[in-house]
């Protein structure tokens, strides 16, 4: 919401949102890993789905962050 209020992203933040999103795609990816390889690795179903709602919020920054990789640099957020 700050980003959106702002319109405008510095680059540095916009990197370290971008680094936090592929944190969690890949602490999912993590899971799956567990899942298949640990006999005893279970979590509840909140946990599952919580972090995959978190990770498919940042699909619109991560949707943003690409698109601002032109020339110019500048991430412009929509309003």
């Amino acid at each position: 919401m700050m980003l959106i209020t702002t319109h405008e992203v510095e680059n540095l933040t916009s990197q370290y949102i971008f680094l936090l999103g592929l944190y969690r795609a890949l602490y999912i990816l993590n899971w799956v890993y567990r899942s298949y390889h640990e006999t005893y690795y279970k979590h509840n179903w909140v946990v599952y789905s919580c972090g995959i709602l978190q990770t498919c919020l940042y699909l619109d920054f991560f949707y943003y962050f690409f698109i601002s990789r032109t020339p110019e640099g500048k991430m412009v957020m929509p309003r």
